[in-house]
Formats: structure tokens, sequence, C-alpha cells
């Protein structure tokens, strides 16, 4: 979460499991702005909920294309067969009775599209978008001169990306 004087921004918002907006709703009285980094299932499973999502246009938002908690079935869906992934993506259930074969990744509706150099004004402080494409065709980070704070989620944990974050001026921070 990045708080600001007008607007708070959440950087992602993981797979969509729990109540996401329940343990916001704890930290700040504000609906956050979602800002998707990309569209892959454990960074926008919970963005259809918000009233406000953000990304790049290149990211298939509003009709995501893997979306499975089983391991086989996420493969499959990826051409990841000859990978060797866990049965379940997720090591914990949220709540007695959950199902994680019912998990569906659902659409989300972009309210604003990013692109490179736009600035994000949260009134007090300004966030960047800097393109990251490699992971996805529309990764995005967002940098914050006034801080030297940049977060680029996966992309800086990719080999294409990596070099852009070896900047010792800049703080990379990574969402799981």
């Amino acid at each position: 979460m990045v708080r600001g004087r007008d607007r708070d921004l959440l950087v992602d918002c993981g797979l969509g499991v729990g109540d996401l907006p329940a343990l916001l709703a704890q930290l700040t009285a504000r609906e956050p702005t979602v800002v998707l980094t990309h569209a892959h299932l454990d960074h926008m499973g919970a963005a259809h909920v918000f009233a406000h999502c953000w990304a790049h246009p290149l990211e298939a938002v509003e009709s995501p294309e893997l979306g499975s908690l089983l391991g086989s079935v996420w493969a499959a869906q990826g051409g990841l067969q000859d990978f060797d992934l866990p049965p379940l993506l997720i090591s914990a259930v949220p709540h007695a009775g959950y199902d994680p074969s019912s998990y569906e990744l659902r659409p989300a509706h972009v309210t604003r599209h990013l692109r490179d150099g736009d600035r994000i004004d949260l009134g007090d402080r300004a966030l960047t978008v800097l393109p990251l494409p490699g992971h996805s065709p529309g990764s995005i980070a967002l940098f914050d001169e006034a801080t030297g704070l940049c977060s680029a989620a996966t992309s800086c944990t990719t080999t294409y990306s990596s070099t852009s974050c070896r900047d010792p001026t800049v703080r990379s921070t990574s969402t799981p």
C-alpha cells in the first residue's frame, strides 16, 4: 500500500482467496485504487472487488487466461506440463471448507490505462509508471523519485529486467 494525502494505492492485490477489502478496512478508511503491475492470477486475483483498477492496456485484466489454484490445471493452461508444480498453488486455505478447485480468476474492470511515463498523483507524492515488458507484455513498475522506491513486483526477479533494478540509488521491493 502506498499512502498519499488524496489517494492510496494498492500495488497488486494477490490471489483474491481471502477477504482483502476487510483487511484493508483495518488499515485505512479509504478504499485504495488498485494498480496492477501485470495480469497474472497472483497479482490481480482480488482486483474485481475494487471500484478503481488501473493497469497497462497490454495486460488481459478484463479477460484473464490462467486461473486455477490446482498445479496440474494451471500447468496445462499455461503450457507448463514439464514443470514440477505442487498439487496446490497455495499453502493454506482462508477458512474451513474452502475448496481450492472452485477458485476462479475473475475479470476486473480497468478504470484507467497506464502507460510509460504516466504520473500518478497521490496529493503529496507522485509515482511514475515505468515499462518492464518481458515477464508479461505490459508489466510495469512504479517509481517514486522522492524516496527512490521502485515497486516492480515479479519483473525484478526475472532475468529480463534484473539489470534495470541494479541502480544503487533505487530500492526495489517485490510483492509475492
